[in-house]
């Protein structure tokens, strides 16, 4: 269970230098909105702004200032769940909750002041805290790794996700902002005159999704909040090949994937067609635009709307575009030699010490070269060599100085036995880690990182308490002449320099 929390500042934002942001008149029926511009300069015909009326110089548009002034904030709680099986397969699946939050630049829902940090008077370049887009309540992701023999492993991603937060608005620009981002109002179908509108509402109310629904009823007679609405979950598959030849001499320098992405795109026009398919996999961000500005009445001083009865769907017909279905195929070419495999080999062959004694070639070595020739060789070749590279034994490092550090016969009785300790407990912890490798079948990193670090932790529990031992035989002479890559061996440091000298 992991939990997290991170506070964003100096995020990037902007704010309209040319923006008048004196409202010339307020749209009574929006529960105040303030609108830039004088009401007898918008087209009634279609509702266009002049959008010269705005400006502070008429001479210029919009003159944005780029600054650093914007905060997030982010809460998220994961709990994982991973496991291996005989067989070898890595099962690893997690769940996340997130709360996320952020500011935005020129945000543009004004009237009811219902959110904390906006203001009446209507000012967009004022900051507002909601709901940020990139939020995704829940979701849950599943990995299985499954080794087909040495060379081969197919790994399968799913995943859910709660939808993506969007927010309801005009197409079209109604304040005089200068920008096409303004929140729209939800009408009441009970309390809007025109029957027109009243009537599409309904239908739209009857017909929506229900995250779409819901987020609506919840602001009836309201200027809609950003982001407060929540698109449908989403699911997706995807499926990766790996395959690491090791005939003709290439022991798995070379390694070819085969990956896709929105699998079960791929799978529903498949089955369905392209014309007919039922819109599985991931799908673009659902129609967020609830109403269409039709024209203005001057009299009423009122925008006159149609309602957007698509507004919310996010399927496959719901937007011409959507998540390609891909195929990737990639190549790997590791030039030089596989160093990993040139240090097991050595290893097999009992030509590696420090690791534990002099007796290493019927010990270790034999059963490396045992387990070797099981399956078809032994997955996790850097993983190993990099655990063996860090299985130092002090007492054996002191012996090997003996006439340097010029041990008396009770120190080399005491280190000796101390050297033949850690010897035995080392081969076991490798034996044991070899195996563990050869059942995960794999080379996923994660996967090996897993097994790789409980007996990293024990040996280096180990190699620390026989350190502390050894400095208790050694005077403070002694001591201060070992090299001092073993006396830091404690601290992760390596010591098989010293150990061969």
């Amino acid at each position: 269970m992991n939990g997290s929390y991170a506070r964003g500042v100096s995020q990037y934002g902007f704010r309209d230098l040319n923006l008048n942001t004196t409202p010339q008149f307020r749209l009574a029926d929006e529960a105040g909105r303030p609108v830039f511009v004088d009401a007898a300069d918008i087209v009634p015909r279609t509702g266009a702004i002049n959008l010269t009326d705005s400006r502070v110089d008429a001479n210029y548009s919009q003159v944005l200032e780029v600054g650093s002034d914007l905060e997030s904030e982010t809460k998220q709680l994961t709990i994982s769940l991973g496991g291996i099986t005989n067989n070898g397969v890595v099962l690893q699946t997690s769940y996340s909750w997130s709360n996320v939050r952020d500011q935005s630049s020129q945000s543009s829902r004004f009237g009811n002041g219902r959110l904390a940090g906006t203001t009446t008077s209507g000012n967009p370049n004022v900051r507002e805290w909601s709901r940020s887009s990139y939020e995704r309540r829940h979701s849950f992701l599943s990995i299985m790794g499954y080794p087909v023999g040495s060379s081969l492993e197919i790994t399968a991603i799913g995943r859910f996700n709660s939808g993506v937060p969007y927010t309801p608005v005009v197409g079209a620009d109604i304040n005089g902002d200068g920008a096409r981002n303004d929140h729209a109002f939800v009408f009441d179908p009970n309390m809007i005159t025109s029957p027109t509108v009243a009537s599409a509402f309904e239908r739209l109310l009857a017909s929506t999704t229900g995250g779409a629904r819901r987020c609506l009823d919840g602001q009836l007679n309201s200027v809609a909040e950003r982001n407060s609405c929540v698109g449908p979950w989403q699911a997706s598959l995807d499926f990766q090949v790996n395959f690491r030849p090791r005939f003709l001499g290439l022991n798995g320098n070379v390694s070819l994937s085969l990956t896709t992405v929105n699998l079960l795109r791929g799978i529903d026009e498949l089955l369905h067609g392209a014309e007919g398919a039922k819109g599985w996999g991931l799908n673009t961000r659902p129609n967020n635009t609830l109403l269409f500005v039709d024209g203005f009445d001057p009299a009423t001083q009122s925008f006159q709307y149609s309602v957007n009865e698509r507004f919310g769907a996010a399927n496959v017909g719901a937007s011409a575009f959507r998540a390609p279905f891909q195929i990737g195929i990639q190549m790997r070419v590791a030039l030089g030699p596989n160093r990993g495999q040139a240090a097991l080999d050595r290893i097999r062959g009992g030509g590696m010490r420090g690791a534990g004694s002099g007796r290493r070639q019927g010990g270790f070595g034999r059963g490396l070269a045992a387990r070797g020739g099981q399956g078809g060789g032994i997955t996790g070749d850097d993983f190993l060599s990099r655990f063996l590279t860090l299985l130092v034994n002090p007492a054996e490092a002191a012996l090997a100085l003996q006439d340097t550090l010029q041990l008396t016969g009770a120190q080399v009785e005491q280190l000796t036995a101390m050297r033949d300790s850690l010897t035995s407990t080392n081969d076991s912890l490798a034996v044991d880690l070899q195996k563990e490798i050869e059942d995960v079948g794999g080379s996923d990193p994660r996967a090996l990182m897993q097994v790789i670090r409980p007996p990293l932790q024990e040996a280096q529990r180990r190699i620390t308490e026989s350190l502390k031992a050894v400095r208790r035989v050694l005077t403070e002479e002694q001591w201060n002449r070992l090299p001092e890559d073993i006396r830091n061996a404690g601290r992760g440091g390596g010591g098989r320099r010293a150990v061969r000298r």
